[in-house]
């Protein structure tokens, strides 16, 4: 059934419907404030002159008539729906540590109290974006898309999950102004637990790029087993129960903290599957679960199916379950069991995987299939250590500056074969 429906979509037999359809009496280009809650992370494009979120929107303001001098009077109209909104960067960043704009005082001129997270509710001065504006983004989006030129903060909303996504919203700031004082390694440990790219170097961004290693920085599967498994490791005195229950709480705790993105919703289905599928007995193959997990998956965000981190999350993981076994010949009977299964592993993923990126990038990077295996660990490590230095400073601020020395010294060791790998040429198609 899956396959079924994957061909079904792909192929444009069936087209996945838009649950939020943008609807509102005023015109898209006729409308000049918009109000509503923030329901993702911001995420900085690649140009970094904008942050990218999506909006649940609750009213809009503007002119019913494209000619404005016949109508000059505004009106506000209740509106419903999704868009997408391009914030500058100046109005995200003003409370990010060691930022250039964090004076930014919005259009009052007094302190704005912005803050752009999940959860926030705002209104914001807006114009709608043209075709000729993508240039500016390099991105066309689904939704509607809107340019801010002002933002005023609402607040969050006055119940127990308003003030919930407040907490979370704090944390992630919190724990950015942490980070900064780590330096470069604060900016990789930032982007490797919350998501955040914005303290992370475009050279070494970029590096893990052409090194085939970008998924090691989009949170995915991988950061859920390390999680899983350091909890794991902690209650493991406490019995078995104990400790996969704890497991999935840390997991749980992980997601809600850094924010669901395909991938990591991928990852989080195919945790709780796997869990519930052991409590009860069942032992359905790796394949089955997958399966499951992509039905599932359709069923609560079908939008994410023409993502490209949904569409390279499950070809990887479909690579490694159907594939492994085919290239584990070539590797055992040279090489030690977990070079060999690292090796196998890799390759696996990499077989699904390519193709996609050949044919949205038009390019792969083969050394991926060797770097994976190497810098895997090295991330687990640099991780490790990272999260217990966090709890240390947390207990203990005074120790900030020679645990960020320390972290420095695991990010030089971790960044420099990364830099190696990034040299092997990629396969490209022209």
């Amino acid at each position: 059934m899956a396959i079924i429906l994957a061909l079904v979509f792909y192929l444009g037999i069936i087209p996945v419907r838009n649950r939020y359809p943008f609807i509102s009496i005023i015109e898209n280009q006729n409308i000049t404030e918009v109000q509503g809650k923030i329901i993702s992370n911001p995420k900085k494009t690649g140009k970094g002159t904008f942050y990218r979120c999506t909006m649940e929107i609750e009213s809009v303001k503007g002119f019913l008539s494209a000619n404005k001098k016949n109508n000059c009077q505004k009106i506000t109209s209740q509106a419903k729906g999704r868009i997408s909104v391009f914030i500058p960067a100046e109005i995200v960043e003003a409370h990010y540590p060691g930022k250039l704009y964090s004076s930014y005082s919005g259009p009052t001129g007094k302190s704005s109290g912005i803050l752009i997270e999940c959860g926030a509710r705002l209104s914001f001065s807006v114009r709608y974006a043209t075709m000729n504006s993508f240039d500016k983004i390099n991105i066309v989006p689904a939704e509607p898309v809107f340019f801010v030129s002002e933002a005023k903060f609402i607040g969050f909303e006055n119940n127990f999950f308003g003030q919930l996504e407040k907490i979370r919203g704090l944390s992630r700031l919190q724990f950015k102004r942490l980070m900064y004082a780590w330096d470069d390694s604060g900016g990789l440990l930032l982007a490797l637990i919350s998501g955040s790219g914005e303290y992370t170097h475009g050279t070494i961004s970029e590096a893990f790029r052409n090194a085939g290693l970008a998924h090691i920085l989009a949170l995915s599967g991988m950061h859920l087993s390390f999680f899983a498994g350091l909890a794991g490791i902690v209650t493991k005195f406490f019995g078995q129960k104990v400790s996969d229950f704890f497991s999935i709480f840390v997991v749980l705790l992980f997601v809600w903290f850094a924010g669901l993105t395909p991938s990591l919703l991928r990852a989080l289905l195919s945790t709780l599957l796997g869990f519930t599928i052991r409590k009860i007995g069942l032992a359905p193959t790796s394949l089955q679960i997958l399966a499951l997990c992509f039905l599932m998956h359709l069923c609560i965000a079908p939008h994410d199916l023409f993502q490209l981190s949904f569409q390279l999350s499950y070809a990887s993981l479909a690579g490694i379950i159907l594939c492994t076994k085919l290239f584990e010949p070539l590797f055992y009977h040279r090489l030690p069991p977990t070079i060999a299964s690292g090796l196998s592993t890799s390759c696996g993923a990499q077989s699904f995987s390519a193709p996609i990126s050949l044919s949205v990038f038009g390019s792969f990077a083969p050394g991926g299939i060797v770097a994976t295996t190497i810098i895997s660990p090295l991330v687990s490590i640099f991780l490790t250590v990272g999260i217990l230095c966090i709890f240390l400073s947390l207990i203990c601020p005074y120790l900030i500056q020679p645990l960020g020395d320390v972290m420095n010294l695991l990010y030089n060791c971790l960044v420099a074969p990364v830099k190696l790998f990034a040299r092997i040429p990629l396969v490209e198609i022209k």
